[in-house]
């Protein structure tokens, strides 16, 4: 995440049952963010968050934890 250990985390956790719903309240979440310079503020969704590392890895399992351990707001659907 982008200069994460500035900001405060929304953690969007989701079955992939979920993903569609998860995607649109990503897109809502972060455009409400972008329009309202709340800039200290970003949101951790595992698809597009954690798109650069490989999947299972520990680095993977590593981030998950520690923005969960480190999240203002969960949101779980």
């Amino acid at each position: 995440m982008k200069n994460q250990a500035n900001k405060k985390i929304i953690f969007l956790s989701h079955s992939s049952l979920d993903v569609k719903l998860a995607d649109s309240l990503f897109a809502v979440l972060t455009t409400f963010i972008t329009d309202n310079h709340l800039n200290d503020y970003d949101v951790f969704y595992s698809p597009v968050t954690l798109n650069s590392l490989e999947k299972y890895s520990d680095n993977w399992k590593t981030e998950i934890e520690c923005a969960v351990k480190k999240c203002e707001k969960f949101i779980l659907l």
